[in-house]
């Protein structure tokens, strides 16, 4: 039994780095220049060129192009029947706030949004959303 253990271990290590390899193909690096201030969770950020990152599934990262911001943040899986044709961010936006609401790979049916924050409910209720996009780059 215990050699029968031991040859199938190359192959259980194969597996498991093949597994690992596909996890990693998911993951993306997006750059944007975004042109006002925004809520990322409960974040105020300042317009500014930014880097978001995926750091597993649902877990994501936004950090400034100089490094004095990073917000970590959870998303939601969603789809649209055709994929984008541009990687963008979507920004719900009430009166002059903007929260950041979807993220779009180019080429991808599938997208990623983050659940609404106490504060942006709040403004829901008294405001009309309206949503404004962000051309992204993949990198």
């Amino acid at each position: 039994m215990k050699a029968k253990i031991l040859r199938s271990s190359p192959f259980i290590l194969l597996a498991i780095a093949l597994f690992w390899g596909s996890l990693s193909a998911q993951e993306f690096r997006l750059d944007a220049d975004i042109p006002f201030s925004f809520t990322v969770e409960n974040a105020n950020l300042p317009a500014g060129k930014y880097l978001i990152r995926q750091l597993g599934p649902n877990e994501l990262s936004i950090s400034s192009e100089k490094g004095d911001v990073f917000v970590y943040f959870i998303t939601e899986f969603m789809d649209r029947p055709t994929p984008v044709k541009d990687s963008e961010l979507v920004f719900n936006l009430y009166g002059d706030k903007h929260f950041l609401s979807e993220i779009w790979q180019v080429g991808e049916a599938s997208g990623l949004y983050l659940i609404k924050s106490r504060t942006e409910h709040k403004l829901l209720k008294n405001e009309p959303r309206k949503t404004e996009k962000v051309k992204a780059v993949k990198k």
